[in-house]
Parts: structure tokens; sequence; C-alpha cells
């Protein structure tokens, strides 16, 4: 999702994914998309610190335990795989609350703005 090229001395160019949540790099797009769903229902354990991963932790498991309409959770992972497709994007990190379709993920399911705001984006 992230891509990050690298050129080797020979001239060819490899790309480098990275998860948007933990950092970890895989070699295919589609292994860090798959690894994004594992990672948002798991404990980070990549995190910086044990409190870090709880609190990433439990703003996963405070949304999901809410139960989200799975067109509001696809809007999240959406959200997550912009950020990761160009993270140097900010824009992709700004939540527009003007949005229907965001205000009615973010708001409308307890903790949408809490786990939103803990994987990086900013709300407006």
């Amino acid at each position: 999702m992230i891509t990050t090229s690298n050129r080797s001395t020979t001239g060819s160019s490899s790309a480098v994914f990275n998860c948007p949540i933990c950092s970890s790099s895989f070699s295919l797009e589609s292994e860090v998309s798959d690894h994004i769903d594992l990672c948002l229902t798991t404990t980070n354990s990549n995190a910086k610190t044990p409190i870090e991963s709880s609190i990433v932790a439990e703003s996963v498991s405070l949304y999901v335990s809410n139960q989200p309409r799975k067109d509001l959770v696809d809007v999240v992972l959406r959200l997550l795989s912009n950020v990761a497709k160009e993270p140097g994007n900010e824009n992709f990190r700004r939540i527009r609350m003007g949005n229907p379709m965001i205000k009615e993920v973010v708001s409308e399911v307890n903790g949408g703005v809490e786990l939103l705001k803990i994987l990086g984006f900013r709300i407006g």
C-alpha cells in the first residue's frame, strides 16, 4: 500500500510496501492489504511502547464492539489504504467532517473518532 521505490545499482527498481499502522515491510501490495486487516484486529507488537500497542488495540476493540456496518468499516479501511498508498500525502491524513459519509463513519459509531485519531488522522 505504501510504496517506497529503491533503485538497485543495476538500475532495476524494487518496491517495498509498508503497513501504515505498524510499518512492517512487504514485497507485494496485496500482502500489505491482507496484513492491514490482521494488524487492525490484533495487538500491534511493533508499537513503540506497550502503552501505544494497548491504546491502538483498545481503540480498535471499542470501534468493532459497537458493531459498525460493513460499509462503514470499508470506509475506514479505504482511508487507511489511501495513507498506505501515499504516506507523504498529508491530505489523506485529514478527515473532513463535512463529508456526509465520513461524518457517518466517524460520529455514528462510538469510538470512531478515537480510532482515527490514534491511527494518526486529523479530524476537522
